[in-house]
């Protein structure tokens, strides 16, 4: 019994191709799942009607070929990236094969291709960008309405407008949200206050604080009444992602300044009272989440942009340095060939 190998391997050849390529596509799944690829995660064709765990010609189609019911653009890509070259290399008629000098112009010209797309498509394909929010917000309270915007900015400051009053505050803070970097700005005013009272008994203290006795004075100890100095602190606080104001917000803390009644020395108590709240204002919870979404959908586009024009380009100019060098290499090669077949005709007629 005869077995031809060639003809085998030109079926089975393709088959395993096939195969291959499948690997290939699914090395690419694996590596986003490990975290390593975040990009190309658009699904491009869904084969879930047909591959799933309850059709067993799916179950085989997934196990050979390694295709999944929810490709992503990136397996697709490398899928047919490694399909196609090496499908057309092993299926080239010999008949049809190309001289040295027609190799080396396929090839310089390959490179050539690959080179210039790689640099058009890292010049001309927009790069994307998170910066999405809006520099200016009105929030609104039962009883006050605010204005407020990012003017500008700079490495520690930045300044902000609030119905006309800028304010310049510094950065305290930076992190990622939904990965992308934000600042968190503050500021504080201290405003003195003449309108308290500058004797207060502990009875009157305990009341100003929503009934309860202020952290740091002992009841016991400390029996007053004390002589008192009164201050408000404002604090402003917002967090910009870009050029866009993410939330702001004002908070109240009154403090008093106390001495005598049994003080040792003076001490500075914070008051909570209700009636400080009034006035006071921050960005609602459903703007902030509106605002996070955005930034989590431009910075999803702007990976999705980063295939085209980062990873495309150098894996076509990864490919156009591999065409030059294998041109370099043939050429190299040619040429010692060429001198050792001109050597041996030398030597021929020599011994002629």
């Amino acid at each position: 019994v005869k077995f031809n190998l060639s003809t085998f391997f030109k079926i089975t050849g393709p088959f395993l191709i096939v195969i291959a390529a499948g690997f290939v596509a699914n090395a690419f799944r694996t590596a986003h799942e490990a975290g390593w690829i975040n990009i190309g995660q658009a699904q491009v064709f869904d084969f879930s009607a047909l591959i799933n765990n309850e059709n067993v010609f799916g179950a085989i189609i997934q196990g050979m070929f390694s295709i999944q019911s929810d490709p992503r653009l990136i397996e697709v890509m490398g899928w047919f990236a490694y399909l196609l070259p090496v499908l057309v290399i092993y299926l080239w008629p010999k008949r049809f094969s190309f001289t040295h000098e027609q190799a080396q112009r396929i090839r310089l010209g390959a490179s050539a291709t690959c080179a210039i797309a790689a640099l058009g498509l890292f010049i001309f394909v927009p790069k994307g960008t998170t910066d999405v929010l809006s520099s200016h917000q009105t929030i609104k309270t039962s009883d006050i309405t605010i204005s407020a915007s990012l003017v500008s900015y700079e490495e520690d400051y930045a300044i902000f407008d609030l119905d006309g009053m800028q304010i310049r505050a510094k950065k305290v803070r930076e992190g990622l949200i939904n990965n992308v970097q934000a600042y968190t700005w503050e500021e504080k005013e201290l405003t003195p206050l003449s309108n308290m009272p500058g004797t207060i008994s502990i009875a009157e203290l305990t009341t100003l604080n929503n009934s309860k006795l202020p952290s740091g004075i002992n009841r016991q100890r400390h029996s007053g009444p004390f002589h008192a100095t009164w201050t408000q602190q404002d604090t402003y606080t917002a967090t910009t992602v870009g050029s866009g104001l993410l939330s702001i917000s004002k908070t109240s803390l009154l403090i008093a300044n106390l001495s005598e009644g049994g003080l040792l020395s003076p001490r500075l108590v914070s008051i909570t009272n209700d009636e400080i709240k009034h006035g006071l204002w921050e960005t609602s919870s459903e703007v902030v989440e509106q605002n996070k979404n955005e930034i989590l959908q431009a910075w999803y586009a702007a990976e999705e942009l980063k295939l085209w024009w980062l990873m495309v380009p150098i894996a076509s100019a990864l490919v156009a340095l591999g065409l030059c060098a294998t041109w370099a290499y043939h050429r190299k090669i040619h040429k010692d060939m060429s001198v050792t077949q001109t050597q041996q005709l030398t030597h021929s007629k020599v011994l002629a």
